[in-house]
């Protein structure tokens, strides 16, 4: 592992080439992805019948957790298998009608069954944010956020919000972590960068899919700074995607963000 001179950014080396490093990525993906399905499948059979034995309470509680570890790996499987996509330039956006909400509200259901001793709450001003867009992307993007603030988020509470700002749904993932140093905060969405400030933080992959495939449905995602420390992670996704934007290529990381009544923005 590198540090740059610039920024500070750690970054992994990708081997002999980034079409090796994402040839990998792809084997190894599928190659897990089989036994994965088979352990999760009999988890969730266990956990139907757990559910219907009042004395089973103390073991559904443990599988709630299993199963919780479970969707991590699967996450970052589909992280693994979109990276290789998305540095292979073969992605294929399938779009169809689903909630923000509803999709926020199960991840966060999730995460706060299996996560032991944080606590994570979602909170949002509508009731539902239904849009066009690729459902199991748009999942995998605010599993990525998520993720990133329940690993560095120092055990300390995890807010979700969920808004509606003019023709945007907007989600914003608050943690009270270590944050992102602000010379970093473009470069972090980077691949296989991860900040200077972290140690064993992975290979740097979960930031850079977020933000690409919101890219690739006409939306953004970045950061700001949290008042008090941690980070504000967001993502905005415009409500009716055009079908020129679908699966357009990201653009440059330095543009901007799109402006938004109320809402400060570092990057």
């Amino acid at each position: 592992m590198a540090t740059t001179k610039k920024a500070g950014m750690k970054a992994h080396a990708k081997g002999p080439s980034g079409d090796a490093v994402a040839e990998f990525l792809d084997l190894a993906g599928h190659e897990l992805r089989s036994p994965l399905a088979v352990l999760k499948g009999h988890t969730q059979i266990l956990k139907r019948r757990f559910t219907k034995q009042t004395e089973r309470a103390d073991d559904l509680t443990e599988l709630q957790k299993m199963l919780y570890q479970i969707e991590r790996l699967e996450h970052e499987l589909d992280v693994y298998l979109e990276a290789a996509r998305l540095l292979r330039g073969r992605i294929q956006l399938l779009p169809e009608r689903c909630d923000l909400v509803a999709l926020a509200q199960r991840l966060v259901d999730l995460y706060a069954q299996g996560a032991s001793g944080q606590a994570l709450r979602i909170a949002t001003s509508v009731a539902a944010l239904p849009g066009q867009w690729d459902a199991r992307r748009v999942r995998l993007i605010l599993g990525a956020l998520l993720a990133n603030a329940a690993k560095y988020g120092r055990d300390q509470e995890v807010v979700v919000r969920l808004s509606r700002e003019r023709d945007l749904a907007r989600v914003e993932v608050e943690d009270q972590g270590v944050g992102v140093p602000a010379a970093e905060r473009h470069q972090i969405f980077r691949p296989y960068a991860t900040g200077s400030n972290i140690e064993n933080a992975g290979l740097g992959l979960g930031l850079y899919v977020a933000r690409e495939l919101a890219r690739r449905q006409g939306g953004r995602v970045g950061l700001r700074r949290r008042p008090g420390g941690g980070s504000i992670f967001w993502i905005e996704l415009p409500l009716k995607v055009s079908a020129q934007a679908i699966g357009s290529p990201a653009c440059d990381e330095e543009e901007p963000p799109l402006a938004a009544s109320g809402h400060e923005r570092d990057s």
